[in-house]
């Protein structure tokens, strides 16, 4: 496919500046960015082309530092995949950013939309000289944008909740939360709370620690979130309380007991929306390994050519496996960050230029998630959590007592 280059000047208009921004939308292929006016480096126009994929520069790895790669964005286009890059107050680009941004749009046949307001800076028409740009219509502009649509969410998310204890969550979070959040979280809390109730009236004399691990891990599975980890976690502590049993848990380290990821969190479409915040591709396609059941062994052991192009199936130790809906992009980046770089099929897919990355890195990139995005996708396999058999509480955070 061949790129285009468009170039438009029109007057400023706030509210028409407004409705292109909003149409900002990686799932409809379309990018919207705004040139602010003392831009001048290139790698400040590049955190704006990765604002507008999703990615937050507030998370692990993903600090605003200058020497930010342009190969980020490069692999995070051809992953998702973009059409069409719309640049606000296009007049504010020095001439070697417009190179940089017309070059890395023809990289990846992507129509380039340069949207300027007078007045035009001089500088701004020579730099455009050296491209073959075409004039655009704003109707044709217009026609591409299309505020609001978003593809591959159901549903309202589960929202952030607060980490306090059992005893003050409920109250923390009715203060803390909106009308219709506290509504959501709420009705999981009183619905685990009266399960919980029940199982107690069955279980009878025979809790104690083991039988209580297995009814969170159940509870855990569930959930779709680690903050629905969490809320499930207090609800069972609050009806064991009542009942009678002071139940000591450590929502983040039962999540490392759990065999196998929670098939909740794989197939909500939010988990791997949330996973876009990270700048680094390896990161979330940790987490999509994860959630076919790798073991780090598995991931470093992947190639290239185990990825199928479209990231929907990747090869595990000889068998086939297929990927998430949504998440497919994610193991596309990392293919794509790899052949830029000069990876063959036959390469590894977990590594970088100085070779596979550590066990550590990848452990880590499944964990972080749970308490920066609250995407729930770590389990046993990957975690490696060392077993203390002595003690039920340094292993699990767990512990149970009659009052």
């Amino acid at each position: 496919m061949t790129a285009h280059i468009y170039t438009l000047e029109a007057a400023h208009d706030p509210a028409g500046a407004k409705t292109i921004r909003r149409a900002n939308n990686p799932d409809n292929g379309v990018l919207t960015v705004t040139a602010v006016a003392d831009l001048r480096r290139s790698y400040e126009l590049v955190w704006e082309l990765l604002h507008a994929l999703g990615v937050d520069d507030q998370i692990s790895g993903n600090g605003r530092e200058a020497d930010v790669s342009v190969e980020t964005v490069l692999s995070g286009m051809l992953a998702h995949p973009i059409r069409h890059v719309v640049v606000l107050d296009a007049q504010n680009l020095p001439g070697p950013v417009i190179d940089q941004l017309c070059g890395l749009t023809a990289l990846t046949s992507i129509d380039l939309w340069l949207v300027a307001h007078p007045p035009i800076r001089a500088g701004y028409p020579t730099a455009l000289e050296a491209w073959p740009c075409l004039q655009g219509r704003a109707k044709d502009l217009a026609a591409l944008l299309h505020p609001g649509q978003t593809t591959g969410t159901t549903g309202p998310c589960f929202p952030r909740v607060p980490t306090d204890n059992f005893l003050t969550f409920r109250a923390e979070a009715r203060r803390h939360l909106s009308e219709d959040d506290f509504a959501l979280v709420d009705e999981v809390y009183r619905r685990v709370a009266r399960e919980t109730t029940t199982w107690l009236e069955a279980t009878g004399d025979t809790i104690g620690e083991t039988s209580v691990l297995g009814l969170l891990r159940k509870q855990l599975w569930q959930a779709a979130t680690y903050d629905e980890m969490i809320v499930r976690v207090r609800a069972v502590q609050v009806a064991t309380f009542l009942a009678g049993w002071y139940v000591q848990a450590d929502p983040h380290r039962l999540l490392t007991t759990l065999d196998i990821v929670s098939e909740a969190a794989i197939h909500n479409p939010d988990t791997w929306r949330r996973l876009r915040a990270y700048r680094e591709p390896y990161r979330a396609a940790a987490c999509v390994l994860a959630a076919v059941e790798c073991s780090t062994d598995q991931m470093l052991a992947v190639t290239l050519d185990d990825v199928t192009t479209d990231g929907s199936h990747v090869t595990i130790d000889g068998e086939d496996k297929q990927v998430p809906a949504g998440a497919e992009m994610f193991l596309r980046a990392q293919r794509f960050q790899r052949r830029i770089h000069g990876a063959t099929a036959t390469d590894l897919l977990m590594a970088d230029d100085n070779g596979p990355y550590r066990d550590r890195m990848l452990v880590d990139a499944v964990r972080n998630p749970a308490i920066e995005l609250g995407v729930a996708l770590l389990s046993h396999t990957v975690s490696r959590a060392r077993v203390d058999h002595k003690r039920w509480a340094t292993r699990y955070g767990l512990s149970v007592q009659p009052l």
